[in-house]
């Protein structure tokens, strides 16, 4: 950041309406988001030092000095993204956690002590955001909770899980088939599912899935044989997906000799 006057500040400052001015030292590193939290203001970033402190990641500055978090203080940190809601900070990048060796993405800070949000994304958090009561998480990750989610999940106070638009029977491999097919599924909502085969007559063939889900992607592999237990004429068959709103999805599925 360039900076004016006598300014000695490095990577932030403020603005009074009428000039910019420094907040002391400043940092070494660059800054990538901004919060205020308990009455201080939280920068967070990829830095070594703040204010001459030993700090990564994560710094304080109270109006007059900088501060940092002292033996709570994260490690290898990269912050990117801080919301604050209530009495928690949360901090979304890539870091480590006191004691901890190995990396999170996605972390509660509560004022006295970190906490993990359930199992979160499996890579870095870029965005925070709070809509319709829960956090709202977005960055370069494959998956939330142990289920699969593109760069977007949300967090309900209880688990993470992926944000997923509708209800839908998204694969069917190999398709044709001559035995065993994989079936993945989209679920917009928890609940009790069924995941049904009828032959062309409509007929229900095998009852794959008949208990409660979770919200996300699923997948299972049928092996191609019907509830007696014998394998299915070559023809085709029709996937059903009947989720707890009782909206239904298919998609079809042919039998080879």
């Amino acid at each position: 950041m360039s900076t004016d006057g006598d300014l000695a500040g490095f990577s932030i400052e403020s603005w009074n309406g009428a000039a910019w001015h420094a907040l002391g030292p400043g940092l070494w590193g660059h800054v990538t988001a901004l919060a205020v939290y308990q009455g201080k203001l939280v920068v967070g970033g990829w830095y070594l030092s703040v204010g001459g402190l030993q700090s990564t990641g994560l710094g304080l500055w109270d109006g007059n000095q900088w501060q940092t978090l002292g033996a709570n203080a994260l490690r290898q940190a990269d912050v990117r993204a801080l919301l604050v809601r209530g009495d928690n900070l949360y901090v979304g990048g890539l870091f480590q956690l006191p004691g901890e060796t190995h990396y999170s993405y996605l972390a509660r800070w509560d004022g006295t002590r970190w906490h993990h949000l359930g199992r979160g994304p499996n890579f870095k958090v870029l965005a925070l955001a709070e809509y319709d009561g829960s956090l709202f998480v977005g960055g370069n990750f494959t998956s939330a909770g142990d289920k699969s989610a593109f760069a977007i999940a949300r967090w309900d106070g209880e688990r993470t899980s992926p944000v997923n638009a509708s209800l839908r029977v998204k694969a069917l491999y190999p398709n044709p088939t001559t035995s065993r097919a994989t079936i993945w599924y989209d679920l917009p909502q928890s609940g009790l599912v069924q995941l049904t085969v009828h032959d062309v007559a409509g007929r229900e063939v095998a009852r794959l899935v008949d208990w409660v889900q979770d919200a996300g992607e699923h997948s299972l592999t049928w092996n191609g044989r019907a509830a007696s237990g014998e394998a299915i004429r070559p023809g085709i068959y029709f996937v059903r997906l009947r989720a707890p709103s009782g909206d239904t999805q298919g998609a079809k599925l042919v039998r080879l000799e």
